[in-house]
């Protein structure tokens, strides 16, 4: 790994040049759309701060690679102001094949189609990654040792999002009985959770929005677990053939009858 000592002035190979956000240490301030960044073998240490590496106000940015850590956020995609939630003007970021690990929460993104691919988290105080937007794509991601700092963390939580799918994730959430592998949405509309496989928290898996898809994931308790698909007064969820370990809990939880539960292993 390469430490990066000069954070006023770091040189791409593609040429374009990056500065760090004028009166913060250690941060980086990505200032370009339409780019794609190979961070590699980088290390951003966040020195503490409030992020490693912000990307404000702008669209299509791929960020691939990279390791941040030590600060609020290690990866902080932000809206200046950060807007209302119906007018998100950011959207098309991929983070890629990314590290993220000692901050309060390792992923935070606003605005629209954003991608997770392949990025590992672990040992973050809150969530490993939070969005707040729609049509969000996390894949193949490895998320564990979250809400260190027993701050409500959850591996992967929707806040106010529309349409998204986590898929083929390894998420573990067994250091502590608190919050969720998954906060699948609330105040939102669709979602597909597919081919996960997600152990502990105090619920396991949580939807939150209408009209959503939990399909083929395999979900595991812990001691503390308390619920292991919990269904909010939500409508039009369906849950199919899911791997449940039970240990003796009700494998799904609904508040509202008209749900649809198909085909689900319970052991």
């Amino acid at each position: 790994m390469i430490d990066i000592d000069d954070w006023d002035n770091v040189n791409w190979t593609n040429g374009e040049e990056y500065r760090a956000l004028v009166g913060y240490t250690g941060q980086l301030f990505i200032k370009a759309s339409d780019i794609s960044i190979d961070m590699g073998e980088y290390r951003f240490n966040g020195n503490s701060g409030a992020h490693s590496v912000m990307i404000a106000n702008q669209t299509d940015v791929e960020l691939i690679g990279g390791e941040y850590f030590n600060a609020g956020i290690g990866v902080y995609v932000k809206q200046q102001p950060e807007l209302d939630i119906d007018d998100r003007a950011y959207s098309g970021l991929t983070v890629k094949n990314a590290v993220t690990h000692h901050c309060t929460i390792g992923i935070k993104g606003f605005g629209s189609d954003i991608k997770i691919i392949g990025n590992q988290g672990r040992k973050h105080m809150d969530d490993g990654i939070w969005i707040r937007g729609d049509n969000a794509v996390i894949e193949y991601c490895n998320i564990s040792d979250i809400d260190l700092g027993d701050m409500g963390g959850d591996c992967i939580q929707f806040d106010q999002s529309n349409n998204f799918r986590v898929h083929h994730c390894h998420l573990d959430h067994s250091n502590f009985a608190t919050k969720q592998c998954i906060m699948g949405g609330y105040e939102g509309e669709g979602g597909v959770i597919e081919d996960n496989y997600m152990i502990g928290g105090k619920n396991v898996l949580y939807l939150g929005n209408n009209n959503m898809v939990a399909r083929r994931n395999t979900i595991i308790p812990i001691a503390g677990t308390d619920r292991l698909i919990d269904i909010t007064d939500v409508d039009g969820i369906l849950t199919e053939d899911n791997y449940i370990v039970t240990k003796g809990r009700t494998p799904v939880f609904m508040y509202n009858s008209t749900n649809v539960i198909n085909r689900n292993i319970v052991v």
